[in-house]
């Protein structure tokens, strides 16, 4: 039950979306009104109820990624947790497009993933009415298709060269692999549940990333411009399959809507605004960003 203390304000109860250490913000949400959650002393973990002042009516639950809480925008897209776990590849069925896209034609899937989310194949966001983004697939695949032709043919003839060419393809992967699910963490207000320690190690802060920052403040190394976080850069780097598929999964309802290998989405009949459509309401975009 909620209570009202002197100053008027309500206390209501919060779950907390993640592990979370003491004086963490997050953006919590109760019937369209979003409000800001200070972490109390001692931290909180994942699941945990807690309560807090507030001025937001009644009971509040914080936006997060554990089964049946996750709230969907005005497009459907869940926002503040996953639409369902890493390891549900076969969730779709065996044959389903998506899956055997990400199994055997990763580079291609990238495209399309990246022009559902207005990026540029260097891992850009596009800007404003920047119509760019509408020629990522062709140049994912048109770099993909030049490489595979490379390697191929350099195969009958082994060199430092060729081996310096597919290390560079490799790592251009896990990087727009990275930056992609960080922008998509980002737009969607899903916040980091592992790889939490490695900010301890190194001396940083979850909020901040992988201190990427520019001399002006904002994340210009990292050029999607939103902070990449080291669950990122590990998920890129060790389980690339399940994570485009995970993405996959999250910017589209594959029971509603038919998955396609051959265009530059992957799904049949794509509004180019879709992916986008409404996260910039309520608990939308930067709201629960990193933890």
């Amino acid at each position: 039950m909620a209570g009202y203390g002197a100053t008027g304000t309500v206390e209501v109860k919060v779950v907390a979306p993640a592990n979370l250490s003491a004086g963490y913000d997050f953006d919590a949400v109760h019937e369209g009104t979003t409000f800001t959650v200070t972490v109390p002393e001692g931290g909180v973990a994942k699941g945990q109820i807690f309560a807090v002042p507030c001025a937001a009516p009644a009971v509040a639950v914080a936006v997060t990624s554990d089964g049946g809480t996750v709230k969907p925008g005005s497009s459907g897209i869940p926002r503040g947790g996953w639409r369902d776990g890493l390891f549900d590849c076969w969730k779709h069925g065996f044959f389903h497009a998506h899956f055997w896209m990400a199994w055997c034609c990763l580079p291609f899937f990238l495209g399309q993933l990246l022009t559902r989310m207005k990026m540029l194949w260097s891992g850009r966001r596009a800007v404003g009415d920047d119509g760019r983004w509408r020629n990522t697939f062709r140049n994912v695949a048109a770099a993909t298709i030049c490489y595979s032709i490379i390697v191929r043919v350099g195969l009958t003839q082994p060199s430092f060269s060729l081996q310096c060419l597919q290390a560079t393809f490799g790592v251009y992967v896990i990087y727009v692999m990275a930056q992609l699910r960080a922008t998509l963490r980002h737009v969607y207000s899903i916040p980091e549940e592992n790889c939490l320690g490695l900010y301890r190690i190194v001396g940083s802060e979850p909020r901040d990333g992988l201190a990427c920052r520019g001399s002006d403040g904002n994340f210009n190394f990292c050029t999607a411009g939103v902070p990449v976080g080291w669950e990122d850069v590990c998920c890129a780097i060790w389980c690339q399959l399940c994570v485009a598929g995970q993405m996959a999964r999250h910017t589209v309802s594959y029971e509603e809507r038919k998955a396609v290998c051959c265009n530059s989405t992957g799904v049949q009949d794509w509004d180019d605004d879709e992916a986008y459509e409404g996260v910039e309401t309520a608990v939308g975009e930067g709201s629960v960003l990193v933890v």
